[in-house]
């Protein structure tokens, strides 16, 4: 085995397929380490060149350009690391996607760590990997709306809670202050915000939306058209 001495580090970083970030962490990492993780990578760029030329169309057909995996975007990785920060609350979250406990990183943060699933993402380790992590976190925050939209197969209810979500965050409200206001049941509320059940067309949902800022008029109406069509997509 060649050791790390013998090995030109950043000849290593620069030949392989990392992106930048990555990279810059890698150089961090003590040299054991970084050759295992390197060649691990190098092996895993033989296998694609192997699989490739099985993957081409025949003599003659028009060759199809190569899909390649979507990794988990920024805004996608900061919030993983935010709502799933404990060690074992986000390994917990990937057994529930499907990635095997042996391919989980080992990094000091959550950012780290949630930067390295998403390249592993990108490099196609857990197929369809961005919407199964989504999915799964969606299921344990249907009320979060970077979780709901990146998941589009959410039930319809899921993604107005979402939204409705979304619209509480903004105006900087605690369940319990917009069911104060709004003079609705902080459990009916809830309900609503966690996608269990889709808000009636009465007054009570009216009395939410102007309790987060929503104006009486158009922009209400549109909240009201957007339950609707959420109500007629809805199975339940």
């Amino acid at each position: 085995m060649t050791e790390p001495d013998d090995v030109d580090i950043d000849q290593l970083i620069a030949t392989s397929s990392l992106g930048d970030e990555t990279s810059r962490r890698l150089r961090d990492r003590a040299p054991d380490t970084l050759l295992a993780t390197l060649h691990a990578r190098a092996r895993l760029d033989d296998l694609r060149a192997t699989v490739a030329p099985l993957t081409q169309t025949h003599a003659g057909a028009a060759a199809q350009p190569p899909t390649m995996p979507e990794p988990l975007h920024g805004r996608e990785v900061r919030e993983l690391a935010m709502v799933y920060g404990s060690d074992i609350a986000a390994r917990q979250l990937l057994l529930q996607a499907g990635l095997p406990r042996e391919r989980m990183p080992s990094e000091p943060d959550a950012l780290s760590f949630w930067l390295e699933i998403s390249t592993q993402v990108g490099h196609g380790l857990l197929q369809d990997g961005r919407r199964r992590i989504l999915a799964a976190a969606a299921r344990d925050y249907p009320a979060n709306p970077v979780f709901a939209a990146g998941d589009p197969t959410d039930p319809p209810r899921l993604q107005f809670a979402a939204e409705l979500g979304a619209l509480r965050m903004a105006a900087g409200l605690t369940v319990r202050e917009v069911a104060r206001r709004a003079d609705v049941p902080a459990g009916v509320l809830g309900d609503w915000l966690s996608g269990r059940h889709l808000p009636s067309k009465g007054a009570s949902f009216r009395r939410v939306l102007r309790s987060l800022g929503v104006k009486e008029g158009e922009e209400e109406e549109r909240w009201v058209r957007a339950l609707e069509r959420a109500r007629n997509r809805s199975s339940t």
